[in-house]
């Protein structure tokens, strides 16, 4: 649920939190310190995932919103089919 200090309150026993740091961006970040950036309040999909030492996985998605690639830091990159 929308909480006053502009994030949201998880329910109880949930530790993961949810931000939104602009409006139509979300941010969540798990207990076990991982980051899903959501680019889109429109499509509602996972832009990056980021782990707790900064190495991060852009999720590349077509003009149909399927996911179609996943890259790494390095410019490697796997293409779905």
């Amino acid at each position: 649920e929308p909480a006053e200090s502009g994030g949201f309150e998880a329910p109880v026993g949930v530790t993961d939190e949810l931000t939104s740091p602009q409006p139509g961006q979300y941010v969540l970040t798990t207990c076990a310190n991982l980051t899903y950036y959501f680019d889109s309040p429109r499509h509602r999909r996972v832009s990056r995932i980021e782990a707790p030492n900064g190495q991060a996985l852009a999720l590349i998605y077509d003009t149909f919103n399927k996911l179609v690639a996943i890259r790494d830091p390095y410019g490697r990159q796997i293409t779905l089919t």
